[in-house]
């Protein structure tokens, strides 16, 4: 889970699977989260995903170990 920073301070990102193994990302607002505000597909690599928020410059990193990419 990852805090998106002070631009948008009560939404969370959580990174799991789908029911299919996909790996996906669900947004979430902390004040509500038993709905999440979106889901979306990463892709169907099996790893688990990594967050990292560069604050300096307002961006959210997904990755995992071994990756060459970032998404």
């Amino acid at each position: 889970m990852k805090f998106f920073g002070p631009n948008r301070p009560h939404n969370l990102m959580t990174v799991g699977f789908s029911e299919f193994n996909d790996r996906q990302y669900a947004v979430y607002d902390d004040r509500k989260v038993s709905e999440p505000l979106a889901i979306n597909k990463l892709d169907g690599v099996s790893n688990v995903a990594i967050l990292h928020y560069d604050d300096t410059i307002n961006t959210l990193y997904v990755t995992d170990k071994g990756s060459r990419s970032w998404h």
